[in-house]
């Protein structure tokens, strides 16, 4: 994947989502918001920054309890 989206000219449009997946810097020096394109971060590009929204999964039985046991077995085996 190369460049990182920079708005140069014309009207900003919105009214979309996007997942970000991580986060990184290019060999130029942009900091950018990784995911399936990267856009600069920092500066607040299309609202991306001051816009934000996150949520956290609810983890149902018998899920949870599954996952309580993989993390203690993890701890037995020093992972």
């Amino acid at each position: 994947m190369e460049g990182v989206y920079k708005h140069i000219e014309g009207d900003l449009m919105g009214k979309h989502a996007v997942t970000l997946t991580g986060w990184g810097a290019s060999e130029d020096g942009d900091d950018y918001w990784d995911g399936y394109f990267k856009i600069l971060r920092r500066i607040n590009k299309c609202g991306v920054e001051a816009d934000a929204y996150c949520w956290d999964a609810f983890i149902k039985e018998p899920a949870k309890k599954l996952f309580t046991v993989f993390q203690k077995l993890m701890l037995v085996i020093n992972l």
